[in-house]
């Protein structure tokens, strides 16, 4: 008997690094068809996978939404999945409910970014998925048929010294809004002699340049890994993946969350995330300006809470839910 076609889809970012640190655990070396966003970071998916599957992105555009609807059509009726298994975002919602009514088993993995309230696209789609997962306690009271699981990206953070660096990366991350708040943070932390040389930094869409800083829009995967490791300070915006990357790393980073009131994007769960992840000593938060005491804080040894290992992991509720028949 073939083997199910298991979809595993998510948008570009955080999304999609939650699922590829999952889909390992839970595949036993099959190979699923990746679901992503038609943008740089899901087009060098396609280095790294060979059944990649790209999603026109439509950010609450009529037209751009039915270019999506059209192709995610397609997509379900070409492939005709046994299993999806999402963390969303919108990008990949109309996709999972049109797998869901073609008869396929819908599994939904809430992002550690969602803390205090769930995102529209899991009050949606958990309405029609077989399994809930959420990373955070607070998130049950929303979704009461949630199961509560270990923060994914986090089971890899490493106690103690940080690893020899030197420099800063900053990272303002995939999301579609500049960050310049952010740049203009780091322009004031280098004026005032406060962040490490030399200096380079991935900008999304956003224009700014530094003395002596290299910049790019875009990196792929691996080179933003690689520049992390190599950096003694990384800053970032807010994001559940280049947060986990940096912890991975083994280093404390300083973050600064987009906020909606400002335009940088369309919720505060950034702020969430970065408020919790705070309560933890796993990040340095800022708003206004860095400080020598907040440069100092983000070179001190992690310390990894006990609280983030005594859940069962997402790859163990997921692996028991593939063992079990679709319903």
């Amino acid at each position: 008997m073939p083997r199910e076609t298991r979809l595993f889809a998510a948008s570009a970012g955080g999304h999609l690094d939650l699922l590829r640190a999952i889909a390992p655990q839970v595949l036993d070396g099959a190979e699923p068809v990746w679901v992503t966003s038609r943008t740089p970071r899901g087009e060098a998916l396609r280095g790294d996978a060979t059944q990649v599957e790209l999603l026109p992105e439509y950010e609450r555009n009529p037209l751009r939404a039915l270019a999506n609807l059209i192709a995610a059509a397609g997509l379900v009726a070409r492939r005709r999945p046994g299993t999806v298994v999402t963390s969303g975002a919108g990008v990949v919602a109309p996709l999972c409910l049109l797998a869901r009514l073609a008869g396929a088993r819908l599994l939904y993995v809430e992002t550690m970014a969602r803390v205090d309230s769930p995102s529209m696209t899991a009050r949606i789609l958990s309405r029609v998925a077989a399994r809930v997962l959420v990373q955070w306690p607070e998130l049950a009271h929303s979704l009461p048929r949630a199961v509560v699981c270990r923060p994914t990206l986090l089971e890899t953070v490493p106690d103690g010294e940080p690893p020899p660096g030197a420099g800063t990366f900053v990272a303002v991350g995939t999301h579609a809004q500049p960050f310049s708040r952010l740049l203009g943070i780091v322009s004031r932390g280098l004026e005032e002699g406060l962040l490490p040389q030399p200096v380079r930094a991935q900008l999304g869409p956003a224009r700014w340049s530094a003395a002596g800083a290299q910049a790019s829009a875009h990196m792929p995967r691996e080179e933003l890994e690689a520049a992390i490791r190599s950096a003694a300070v990384v800053i970032c915006h807010g994001g559940a993946g280049i947060i986990a990357a940096a912890l991975a790393a083994g280093r404390r980073p300083i973050v600064i969350p987009r906020r909606a009131e400002l335009g940088e994007h369309v919720d505060d769960h950034q702020h969430q995330l970065t408020r919790k992840l705070a309560e933890w000593g796993l990040v340095v938060p800022v708003e206004q300006s860095v400080t020598r005491s907040d440069v100092e804080a983000a070179r001190r040894p992690l310390r990894v809470p006990a609280e983030l290992r005594e859940r069962p992991t997402a790859a163990e509720v997921l692996r028991a839910e593939l063992a079990g028949p679709a319903r």
